[in-house]
């Protein structure tokens, strides 16, 4: 037994906190006995702070839960039109956005405030709450960094960000730095190109590393399940498995009930 069944985990952050496979989230999770993921695939950081301040207002976050954001960089744009988010990732290669936004209504130094203001309204809330946290980051911003390094303002919001970080090293950092064996990701069968997102074993090592108080008994048993919920058909089949073994019965965040947010 893990000793931290009473209470609540809670995640926060894109692709790699919550996709068509498992995640360290996941597994985390089967060491509490409320575990909610809100991560969605391409959110920026902008959304997962409005999810979050949603969540915090619904569930009213307390000094029983334990959360954990993971943030994403900063070149990303989410919004929501009139039948559901559209999270497209990169907002360079997100084929919904008009070019006319990204030259009237869009820059660098704009997309560093915004996610400035999500890192520093999170942060904030949290410890003005005493909530037991944990902020991690999915993806660098290194390119980024570079171009506004003479920047005086913006190179100190990018320093925030870094700075609040409880594990400095981006995940993406960690599995290009232990898996760069293309032969080491998953091959969707209707893919012509192996998926890059972390493998459910990635995941599970990162846990290990990361957050080794959670790796019990209880994560072992949730990683063995994931590695029965495996459909390398197509991505869509893939989710279904997920969705069917894990995503539905263990994430309470997408039990069935009432729908909480917009």
């Amino acid at each position: 037994m893990s000793g931290y069944k009473e209470k609540r985990l809670i995640t926060f952050g894109c692709s790699y906190t919550r996709y068509v496979t498992a995640t360290w989230a996941d597994y985390m999770g089967a060491n509490f006995k409320e575990y909610m993921n809100y991560g969605e695939g391409g959110a920026c950081n902008t959304f997962i702070m409005n999810r979050f301040i949603e969540v915090n207002s619904n569930l009213n976050l307390n000094q029983n839960d334990y959360v954990v954001i993971m943030f994403t960089n900063v070149d990303r744009f989410s919004f929501r039109n009139n039948i559901a988010w559209n999270h497209g990732g990169n907002i360079y290669f997100n084929p919904d956005i008009p070019d006319v936004f990204l030259k009237k209504m869009w820059s660098n130094e704009w997309a560093i405030y915004q996610s400035y203001i999500a890192f520093k309204t999170i942060k904030e809330i949290l410890t003005l709450k005493g909530i037991k946290h944990t902020i991690l980051a999915s993806i660098n911003n290194n390119l980024i960094e570079e171009e506004f390094k003479n920047n005086v303002l913006i190179s100190k919001y990018l320093k925030y960000m870094k700075d609040i970080l409880d594990i400095k090293e981006p995940m993406d950092d960690w599995k290009y730095k232990n898996y760069l064996d293309e032969s080491e990701y998953v091959k969707y069968k209707d893919r012509t190109h192996y998926d890059t997102h972390p493998t459910q074993k990635m995941h599970y090592e990162y846990l290990k590393e990361v957050f080794p108080e959670y790796d019990t008994i209880e994560s072992k048993e949730r990683y063995e399940l994931s590695l029965n919920a495996v459909n390398t058909d197509s991505i869509q089949s893939q989710f279904e498995i997920y969705a069917e073994k894990i995503l539905t019965p263990l994430n309470k965040a997408f039990w069935a009930g009432p729908k909480l947010f917009f």
